[in-house]
């Protein structure tokens, strides 16, 4: 294919925003989370190249914009070649932004943990640092023998399975806090490790500022590492539930040991089928 036809086949995603006036804080916010994830300015249209990620990411901030008040519409756009060439150059020109904002306390309605052991949870495929966090914080005070599957859309699964951090879930972003940040005040996890590792994944998944911004870089790079090495997602989703249970470790000045024990010692994921506190096996082939 011929740099021609590429950029004359390129699709793109359009996220045209309006926030209300008097909230400059908030656009500001809105702005810096744009500029971070890479997004091309244009008047008030902001647009990225169509891939799973990108609309991830334009989902939530349009959830975001709507609950500040504000209006958002989300398209899909097949420009034509000389436009194509134009955005990409201004891509490979744009460099990103500082991140700004912070995680804000709201008061989210209470979950009775006992009503949701023994239930299987599901989320969307290729989990990432939010989806880590919160299967590894679904295991470690809601139900150790909790156990995962996964879909692209979870609204089609099971009767009572769990979505969890998709779009329309009741278990997902809410009010500027990620999911992990939204589990542990609906289920009361009051622990100030819990607390910190929750900025740091705020940070990493919403593209904003962390207080500890090396171990935020840390974190995003280890979680990059483990999505390039693991094919297979229940694979991955049980090395990641390792990773958050050793930076709660960490965190929390406890024994690794003695904090597995206390999140319910074996806990297998349906995908793999393996001890989660075992060696993960890589899946021979090429890792995405």
């Amino acid at each position: 294919m011929t740099a021609r036809e590429s950029t004359r086949e390129a699709r793109y995603l359009l996220l045209q925003i309006r926030l209300p006036g008097g909230k400059s804080s908030a656009r500001v916010g809105i702005w810096r989370r744009l500029r971070k994830l890479g997004a091309l300015g244009l008047g008030a249209t902001w647009t990225l190249p169509l891939d799973v990620e990108s609309r991830e990411s334009f989902e939530w901030l349009r959830r975001d914009v709507e609950a500040g008040g504000g209006e958002a519409l989300l398209f899909e756009a097949r420009p034509d070649a000389g436009s194509a060439a134009a955005l990409a150059g201004r891509r490979r020109g744009e460099t990103d932004a500082p991140r700004a904002g912070s995680a804000r306390g709201h008061a989210l309605a209470p979950l009775d943990p006992a009503r949701y052991r023994g239930r299987t949870w599901v989320t969307r495929p290729r989990p990432g640092v939010d989806r880590m966090a919160s299967a590894w914080l679904i295991r470690r005070f809601v139900d150790a023998k909790a156990r995962f599957e996964f879909a692209a859309d979870a609204d089609r699964g099971r009767r009572k399975w769990v979505p969890f951090d998709t779009f329309g879930a009741e278990l997902g972003h809410q009010q500027g806090l990620c999911t992990f940040e939204v589990l542990a005040r609906r289920f009361g996890v009051d622990d100030p490790a819990v607390r910190a590792l929750g900025r740091t994944v705020h940070a990493v998944d919403l593209a904003e500022p962390a207080p500890d911004a090396a171990e935020a870089a840390t974190v995003e790079r280890m979680v990059a590492g483990l999505r390039a090495a693991y094919a297979d997602d229940g694979e991955l989703l049980a090395a990641g539930i390792e990773l958050f249970e050793a930076l709660y470790a960490s965190a929390s000045g406890q024994d690794a040991g003695r904090t597995r024990s206390k999140a319910g010692g074996k806990r297998t994921t349906k995908k793999s089928g393996r001890r989660a506190g075992s060696p993960p096996r890589r899946r021979k082939g090429r890792a995405r």
